[in-house]
């Protein structure tokens, strides 16, 4: 469903007792079970901490709410943690959005844009703006600065997920992250066809997200997310910090932890995740990946590497988990492993029969169960 960009208006303003409050939480989020923060001031040359507490002092100078929840996002987006976000709950289900998408490609070592994927509906102001045209510049700034300057604002932990995070925001903003853009249209300049060069101008506008839209295992996530209280996060942090202490122990007596990297053998693809596991029903959709998640929680470096077949002669992953910032010496560990195993009777990667793969035996071309957006 979309709206004119009317709906960008921000609701009901903080007063500044509860501007004070939402800083005085992130404060103690920080501070108090942040466990990354350590590592994010040495990576990015940030300090969390210290900028909340000088919003805190700088609050009394802080008239509107645009400029309060951007000081929050900039904060939170420094640390480049895509699970450490900022939301604004005024627009928790509506998108910005332009109908069209821009993708990157490189031709001769130089990286160029293209416009791709017209939304439905949608009638091109000028016949020459058509896919696959070449962009130029956007609201008369070269697209690759533009494109730039949306990175920036992304929590991208690395120069080119900022790219594609910012390139994906020119044309769709999920407000719920992100402000609403101060621009209610965009001039998009591109290259026609016969090689001239012309200029358009789109509007925005506001989408309210369908959560029926999702797929199951998506909607599971926004359902639980949407339920969570500040308290239940602040648990979940201290949470995260037990389990990183207890398992860091294990490395005083320990080089390495070897588990599978899944408990079960594979599914079929049809199912969209396991239900059960031995008659005990599951609690959610990704339960059965407890092994390979769990050392997410903790943050240790982990590498998955062939190790033969299962008892369904399917193929077996062994799960190999280094001490915590002991990347380099995990992965020489597990390329001697590896090495090893290639010389051990049923150990080693095991080899598909290409002749019967030559022929297929199903019509499958590609998991995905939707024809693509036109």
């Amino acid at each position: 469903m979309s709206r004119s960009s009317k709906a960008f208006a921000w609701g009901t303003s903080l007063t500044p007792e509860q501007r004070m409050l939402v800083v005085d939480q992130a404060i103690l989020l920080i501070e108090g079970f942040y466990v990354h923060l350590p590592l994010k001031r040495a990576m990015y040359a940030v300090d969390p901490l210290q900028r909340l507490r000088l919003l805190r002092h700088r609050l009394p100078d802080i008239k509107d709410d645009r400029d309060f929840h951007q000081e929050m996002m900039d904060v939170f987006t420094a640390v480049r943690d895509q699970h450490t976000i900022y939301y604004l709950p005024a627009f928790a289900n509506t998108a910005a959005a332009l109908p069209f998408s821009v993708e990157a490609f490189v031709e001769n070592g130089t990286r160029k844009y293209i416009v791709t994927k017209f939304k439905n509906r949608f009638n091109p102001p000028k016949p020459s703006f058509c896919q696959g045209v070449e962009i130029m510049s956007w609201n008369g700034v070269p697209i690759a600065r533009a494109v730039l300057t949306s990175a920036a604002q992304t929590p991208g932990a690395n120069s080119e997920a900022r790219h594609a995070l910012g390139l994906a925001r020119l044309t769709q903003r999920a407000l719920s992250v992100m402000p609403p853009p101060d621009e209610q249209w965009v001039h998009v300049g591109y290259k026609t066809a016969d090689g001239g060069h012309d200029e358009v101008r789109i509007d925005r506008e506001a989408y309210a997200k369908d959560p029926n839209s999702l797929g199951p295992n998506v909607r599971a996530n926004y359902e639980m997310s949407v339920n969570m209280t500040l308290a239940d996060m602040a648990w979940a942090h201290a949470e995260q910090t037990r389990i990183f202490r207890r398992f860091q122990a294990k490395f005083h007596e320990y080089d390495l932890v070897l588990s599978p990297t899944t408990p079960v053998s594979p599914f079929p693809w049809t199912r969209l995740y396991l239900e059960e596991l031995e008659g005990t029903r599951l609690r959610n959709y990704y339960h059965w990946l407890a092994l390979t998640y769990v050392i997410t929680l903790t943050t240790n470096p982990a590498i998955s590497i062939p190790c033969g077949v299962d008892e369904h002669t399917m193929p077996f992953g062994l799960q190999v988990t280094g001490r915590f910032r002991g990347d380099r010496d995990l992965v020489d560990a597990a390329e001697a492993m590896e090495q090893a195993f290639a010389n051990i009777p049923g150990l080693g990667r095991p080899r598909p029969d290409l002749g019967k793969l030559a022929k297929p035996t199903v019509d499958l071309k590609s998991i995905a169960t939707h024809p693509p957006l036109q």
